[in-house]
Parts: C-alpha cells; sequence; structure tokens
C-alpha cells in the first residue's frame, strides 16, 4: 500500500506526515514523540476522516504491538490527532527507567546534617570534588 498524508495536530506542533498503513500502532506512536514530544505510553490517537467532520475515531486496540494502521478509515489529508491526558498530572515513568534503589556502597555515605534521614546524592557537585582531590588548588593557564 502507498503511504497516506495525514495531518499530525498535538498541543504542542501540527504537521503533514506520511504514514504506511502497514504499521502498528505501537510504531505509529513511536515515530510520532520526537513530533509532538509525548511518551508513546502516554499518547491517545484520534482520528477525524474530515476536517468538517465532529466524528473522532479512536485508534486503539488491545493489542497495539499487533494491530496495524489498515484496521482504521485512513483517508488522505485527514487529521491525527495526538493528546496525553497525564498531561498536569504526575509523571509515571514506566518500570524500564525508573529510578533505581541506592546500592549498597553508596547507602553508607549518609548527610550529616540529619543523619540517618537522606543518603548524599552520587551525582552532586561536593561528591565529584570529594572524589577528585578537593583540596588540591585549582591552577589557572596551566595545561
Amino acid at each position: 500500500m502507498a503511504d497516506i498524508p495525514l495531518q499530525v495536530i498535538s498541543d504542542n506542533s501540527s504537521s503533514e506526515r506520511r504514514i504506511t498503513p502497514t504499521w502498528t500502532i505501537a510504531q505509529l506512536k513511536g515515530k510520532l514523540e520526537p513530533i509532538t514530544g509525548i511518551p508513546p505510553w502516554s499518547q491517545v490517537l484520534f482520528l477525524k476522516t474530515s476536517p468538517s467532520s465532529p466524528d473522532q475515531i479512536a485508534v486503539t486496540a488491545p493489542d497495539e504491538e499487533s494491530t496495524t494502521l489498515a484496521a482504521f478509515p485512513l483517508a488522505p489529508y485527514a487529521e491525527l490527532l495526538v493528546s496525553n491526558p497525564t498531561k498536569g498530572c504526575p509523571i509515571i515513568l514506566p518500570p524500564s527507567i525508573r529510578r533505581q534503589p541506592i546500592a549498597s556502597h553508596q547507602k553508607d555515605r549518609v548527610n550529616s546534617a540529619s543523619p540517618g534521614t537522606q543518603t548524599q546524592r552520587v551525582d552532586s557537585k561536593t561528591f565529584y570534588l570529594e572524589r577528585h582531590e578537593r583540596d588540591k588548588p585549582f591552577q589557572r593557564g596551566r595545561w
């Protein structure tokens, strides 16, 4: 099948894109992330077959990994509306990128201001300076 030009519209952008009907919904969402700035797991897609029509068709399926876009009535220059229902809500990260627990060798680094309540961040400036000889004088002009 040939590519179909669609108008992709989100809160932050609007552009014409060529969509291949053999793509799955998951592939489309992945390709829309750089355009819209909305992560694939937060995207909700609606299709308007004509700009004057108030009817919107939800582009969703129980298995987005295998459902192709050919299952939906794609028409040239139809509008694909991309929304983020979680906008303004706390961000819920997928398990793959959630912050990992503190390693055992980092747990002994306790902040002296409040003992036992906070661990010192390993990406802080203080941690960096301690690891890289903070007391060594800085010498300007020497390479």
